[in-house]
């Protein structure tokens, strides 16, 4: 009777205990409320994690090496041949030398009046203005050169030319004549043709202090032997002759290509021609024969072209 009022009284005491709340002897796991940050992918493949570039001066992204240190480079199949860029729209570029060039051509075309030069032949010395009415005739020059000494200041170089001069006319009575109703002046018919062709050889001093300035100013001298013909019309045969001349010239080359890199590529891989220039020019005569006097003045203008 006794144990069962003892159980009683035990069986009581827990479920008075139970309903005030207070928990027995039990432990309870608490969740954790933390916040778990995901792993960074870049990380776990062992690469490098983005880091915001550093900006040039022009806002321009400043490529980070330091992200590639210890990676292998593969050297692209076309790199032998010059590439050295291919853009994110698969654009290739490639690197293209530039020769100097050592030779150079050059046309020039301009006038020549020889004020001086006269048929020694004649008692009256008639002049060349007075069978020749163009006050200036056509000139032609076609010069080959050779660079020859080469320095910080400028080059040097060897000219050597050929050309062709061009007049006519219809000459003059040794006796003047009028016409008889109006008295102005008879011209002859006959027809006049005077060639003359320049060979010459010089020196010529470019000044420069870069392989392709925009101006190249340059000096030249030389001198110059003319053969020449004179051919008539009529039934009469034509005259021939010779003479010598010095000269000295200045002027100036203005680079085409300066400004445009493409053509200046082009023109050197598709025709190797290294550059092309206009040239102005003022060229003076000196006669060393004063038989056949050619001196007088030369303007011209013309093409240079480098290879």
């Amino acid at each position: 009777m006794l144990k069962s009022s003892l159980l009683i009284f035990i069986l009581c005491v827990s479920a008075a205990h139970a309903a005030d709340g207070i928990p027995a002897e039990v432990e309870v796991e608490q969740s954790d409320t933390s916040t778990v940050q995901p792993e960074n992918p870049r990380l776990s493949n062992q690469q490098p994690a983005y880091v915001e570039k550093a900006q040039s001066g022009s806002g321009e992204p400043i490529f980070d090496w330091s992200k590639h240190q210890g990676e292998t480079e593969v050297k692209h199949p076309y790199a032998e041949k010059g590439l050295i860029r291919i853009t994110k729209d698969k654009v290739y570029y490639y690197k293209v030398n530039e020769t100097e060039g050592t030779k150079a051509m050059q046309v020039q075309i301009g006038t020549l009046n020889p004020t001086q030069l006269r048929n020694p032949d004649t008692t009256n010395s008639v002049t060349f203005k007075d069978n020749y009415n163009e006050n200036a005739s056509p000139t032609v020059l076609l010069t080959r050169e050779w660079d020859g000494w080469v320095g910080a200041l400028g080059k040097i170089n060897y000219r050597l030319g050929t050309g062709i001069f061009v007049a006519q006319g219809h000459g003059h009575f040794v006796d003047p004549q009028t016409d008889k109703t109006t008295g102005a002046p008879l011209t002859p018919k006959e027809n006049f043709t005077f060639l003359a062709f320049p060979e010459s050889g010089g020196l010529v001093y470019r000044i420069q202090f870069s392989p392709r300035p925009l101006f190249v100013p340059f000096v030249e001298g030389g001198g110059t032997l003319w053969a020449f013909t004179e051919i008539r019309d009529d039934s009469k045969a034509p005259k021939v002759g010779g003479s010598a001349t010095a000269y000295a010239a200045a002027g100036i080359a203005v680079n085409m290509t300066y400004f445009d890199y493409m053509s200046r590529i082009s023109l050197d891989r598709e025709y190797g021609i290294s550059g092309a220039y206009f040239t102005l020019e003022y060229r003076r005569m000196f006669a060393l024969d004063t038989r056949y006097d050619f001196s007088g003045d030369y303007f011209n203008g013309g093409f240079l072209m480098r290879y």
